[in-house]
């Protein structure tokens, strides 16, 4: 069936271009079937981004604990005490001038720092799993001295990141 539309300047008519009812109906279920598939995938992008952005948010913290503890570590003189889960040593502080004592200990899912005995604070907050190990040598003076510190630092729960950092100390402290 042909419908008249526009009449042409020489006065011959054309028929009309358009879609049918069918024609259209299957456009519009096929547009519905594209945009659906466009939203679940921004969906399922804007979830792994959220995913993405915490497990972002606990490597910084965790690498920031570890460079923390190196920073202050390296340079220990003196080890006052040591244990799985804290340590506490005396390094010089060059921009003071003096020897500062720090504390690390962790407990309650928390790391506490204390410097120069003042109250332990909280350093760093949940913490699934906590663990310092020594590296030792025997000298010939028959006396063991800690050469390294390896921290392990595991956030969250069992599943959350890991972090290690091995520090070399650097004047080879005495082993309590």
């Amino acid at each position: 069936m042909v419908r008249e539309c526009v009449r042409r300047f020489s006065g011959a008519v054309r028929p009309c271009r358009g879609f049918a009812l069918a024609e259209l109906m299957v456009c519009v279920v096929l547009m519905s079937v594209l945009a659906a598939a466009v939203g679940l995938a921004v969906h399922g992008a804007q979830r792994r981004s959220a995913e993405a952005q915490v497990r972002f948010a606990q490597v910084r913290k965790g690498s920031r604990v570890c460079w923390t503890i190196r920073e202050h570590m390296q340079f220990a003189n003196q080890i006052i005490s040591m244990g799985p889960s804290g340590i506490a040593f005396v390094y010089a502080d060059l921009a003071a001038g003096t020897p500062t004592t720090v504390n690390y200990s962790c407990h309650d899912g928390g790391l506490y720092r204390s410097v120069n005995g003042a109250a332990a604070e909280v350093f760093a907050s949940d913490i699934y799993h906590f663990d310092m190990s020594y590296d030792t040598v025997q000298r010939e003076d028959g006396k063991y001295y800690i050469r390294a510190v390896n921290v392990t630092v595991q956030l969250g729960d069992d599943t959350g990141e890991t972090f290690q950092q091995y520090i070399p100390l650097m004047n080879t402290p005495q082993k309590p």
